[in-house]
C-alpha cells in the first residue's frame, strides 16, 4: 500500500490526464497523441487501483456493495468507470427485485472485477496505440489503405451493431 500522500499525488495525475483528454485541444492533437495519453491514464487507474484495494462488504445486498464500492472511485472522475460501475449496480438491484436482466454481470469482489474490467480496458488501449504507431510508420492497414471492397465487407452500416469486426 503506498502512502497517503503518493494515492492523492496518483488521483492527482489521473485528474489532469483527463482534463487533458477532455480539452477542446485534445480532439485536435494527433491521433498517436491522443492515444499515448489514453494508454498512460488507463495504466495510471490500474496502478492506482491495484495500490488500494478496498473491501466489499459481503453483508450488504449486492446492488448496495456496487453502491459502496463507487464511492471508492468517484474521486478518479473517470466516467467511464462511474457508469460501468453504475450499470452493475443496477443490474444487481433488477436482479434482486426479480426483474430479468440479460446484460453481463459476474459474481465476486466489487475490487476484482474493477481490476478486471480497468485491466481490459488498459488493454484495449495498449492495442490501439501499438496500432496507431504501426499505422503511423506505414506497416498496417488503415481505413486510407483499405480498399473499397474489404471495407464494405467489414462494414456494420445497417446491421445495428459491430458484430462484423
Amino acid at each position: 500500500m503506498d502512502s497517503p500522500a503518493n494515492r492523492q499525488s496518483q488521483i492527482d495525475e489521473i485528474r489532469r490526464l483527463i482534463a487533458v483528454e477532455q480539452s477542446p485541444d485534445f480532439k485536435n492533437a494527433p491521433v498517436l497523441a491522443q492515444r499515448e495519453l489514453q494508454l498512460r491514464k488507463w495504466r495510471l487507474i490500474h496502478k492506482h487501483l491495484h495500490s488500494h484495494p478496498f473491501p466489499t462488504k459481503t453483508r450488504l445486498s449486492r446492488g448496495e456493495q456496487w453502491r459502496d464500492a463507487i464511492n471508492y472511485i468517484r474521486d478518479l472522475g473517470e466516467m467511464e468507470i462511474l457508469d460501468w460501475m453504475l450499470l452493475q449496480a443496477e443490474v444487481a438491484y433488477n436482479i434482486e427485485n426479480g426483474i430479468h436482466d440479460l446484460r453481463p454481470r459476474k459474481n465476486g469482489p466489487c475490487h476484482d472485477l474493477l481490476m478486471e474490467y480497468v485491466n481490459n480496458r488498459k488493454r484495449k488501449a495498449l492495442a490501439v496505440y501499438k496500432w496507431v504507431v504501426a499505422a503511423s510508420e506505414g506497416n498496417t492497414a488503415t481505413d486510407k489503405t483499405l480498399t473499397p471492397a474489404i471495407l464494405k465487407l467489414h462494414s456494420t452500416k445497417g446491421t445495428g451493431g459491430t458484430e462484423n469486426l
